[in-house]
């Protein structure tokens, strides 16, 4: 009998809806105090969820959700960093390189290459910017 592969949840904190967590964009609080948004998931501190959908994106900032979540002030570049993931999702080239970032929403780094760290299920075929785009 095949083991099945348990896929880690987390809750959106606009909508409060449990998804994959790689279908979602964390926002982290490091131990040194700063906030900021976290491609890979993996940096150390308190994170916070919010799900690609653009009401939750746009969500965000209103009632103060991410600072009550992660117990920090949040600064205006984080939401700025929000919104240009929502604008690269929908196709608005708004990043350094020009690129259009990948299907997750995470933008092309300043050298040109995709920011994007997530996984893309092995049954979806390649990453849309070239590679794998899987983790690793």
């Amino acid at each position: 009998m095949p083991r099945v592969k348990k896929v880690p949840l987390r809750r959106c904190i606009v909508c409060r809806e449990m998804k994959p967590k790689r279908e979602m964009i964390r926002v982290v609080r490091t131990p040194q105090g700063e906030v900021a948004i976290d491609p890979t998931g993996k940096r150390s501190g308190r994170g916070a969820y919010v799900c690609f959908n653009e009401s939750c994106l746009k969500g965000a900032p209103r009632g103060k959700r991410l600072e009550k979540e992660l117990e920090a002030p949040v600064g205006p570049a984080v939401y700025e960093g929000l919104q240009e993931i929502l604008s690269v999702k929908h196709g608005v080239p708004d990043t350094p390189s020009g690129g259009t970032g990948c299907k997750h929403g995470v933008p092309d780094t300043p050298s040109g290459g995709t920011g994007c760290k997530h996984a893309v299920p092995k049954a979806a075929g390649t990453h849309p910017e070239g590679g794998s785009g899987g983790l690793g």
